[in-house]
């Protein structure tokens, strides 16, 4: 009876060591630039990746303090910050840079 309830204390001690490391998910971030060649409401297409949109896009636009989606215009040039997540890229916040791309774009 001693060495079942030790080794089930060492069970549930391993489990409650490991169950954190199981319940993230790694998260990694990059930076996508570019102009916008085409946006829906699922996805964006800057530069030369299409990426769906995360479901809390935040967009940053210079002078409006609630800037949305549809501020932004097709040709516009964008940073989007995409997360990957359990193994998809979405758009986390898209940062607005200007209305044409840079001339050494």
């Amino acid at each position: 009876m001693r060495s079942i309830k030790m080794n089930l204390i060492r069970l549930v001690t391993m489990i409650a060591l490991l169950a954190p490391m199981a319940a993230a998910q790694s998260t990694s971030i990059y930076i996508e630039e570019g102009p916008i060649d085409s946006m829906d409401h699922r996805m964006i297409n800057v530069g030369d990746s299409a990426i769906k949109l995360g479901p809390n896009v935040k967009v940053k636009y210079p002078g409006k303090k609630k800037a949305s989606l549809s501020d932004l215009k097709v040709g516009n040039y964008v940073r989007a910050h995409v997360v990957i997540y359990r193994g998809g890229d979405f758009v986390d916040k898209i940062e607005f840079i200007s209305a044409k791309p840079p001339s050494n774009y």
